[in-house]
């Protein structure tokens, strides 16, 4: 018994010294990376269906269908990979703050207010937004 104490103790310590030990903008990327994991597993827009009343667009296919956007004129997605990117230049070694970049996701992001209607009917008919789910708040939450 008593070596589960000692033992729950090390990894209790080593987890609060690991995170206490990074710097604040380290801990807020980290903070930033898992709110955008987190979208992508929960519903990202809801859009009117013909099979039941609504249907919800879970953040991880719009992730993996987004990077078609441009072609409906609809930009958001590639907030993503530069996003991304500003997380790894972050929480890398490497000197400058990736700030060019930060800013064009904020941007990009902020245009998915903008859009009324997306492409996703059969044939690419694009279907009215009803509404935003969480997934979409979060992600917006993330990349701010």
């Amino acid at each position: 018994m008593e070596n589960n104490i000692d033992r729950s103790y090390f990894f209790s310590g080593l987890r609060q010294r690991w995170w206490t030990s990074r710097p604040m903008s380290n801990r807020l990327t980290v903070l930033a990376f898992v709110l955008w994991v987190f979208s992508l597993i929960l519903p990202g827009l809801v859009v009117p269906s013909h099979v039941s009343d609504l249907e919800n667009i879970y953040g991880i296919n719009l992730l993996l269908l987004g990077w078609i956007g441009p072609l409906a004129g609809i930009f958001s997605w590639y907030a993503n990979p530069s996003f991304l990117y500003v997380c790894r230049k972050l929480l890398s070694k490497s000197s400058g703050t990736p700030t060019t970049a930060a800013a064009l996701s904020v941007l990009l992001a902020s245009t998915m207010f903008f859009y009324e209607r997306i492409p996703l009917g059969g044939g690419g008919s694009p279907v009215s937004i009803y509404g935003y789910g969480w997934g979409a708040f979060l992600w917006y939450s993330a990349i701010l």
